[in-house]
């Protein structure tokens, strides 16, 4: 992959997980208000945004390594 396209993607799920980061925080808020019958929805929010978190940092880490290891 080239340098340009993992930057690229980088950012994509970075701002894809600040989205995820604002309705992360709004369902638990929910689940913790324990006010709603069925908290399924909820769960499956935090879980989704969760697995975007990890494959930004996934992401993130080897494109920081490559760049870096392309510097030396």
């Amino acid at each position: 992959m080239t340098y340009k396209k993992l930057i690229g993607i980088s950012l994509a799920l970075g701002v894809i997980a600040i989205v995820g980061l604002f309705f992360s925080v709004l369902s638990l808020l929910d689940i913790y208000q324990n006010v709603e019958p069925d908290l399924t929805l909820e769960w499956g929010v935090v879980k989704i945004s969760f697995l975007f978190f990890l494959m930004y940092v996934f992401v993130s880490a080897r494109t920081i390594w490559k760049l870096s290891k392309s510097k030396k």
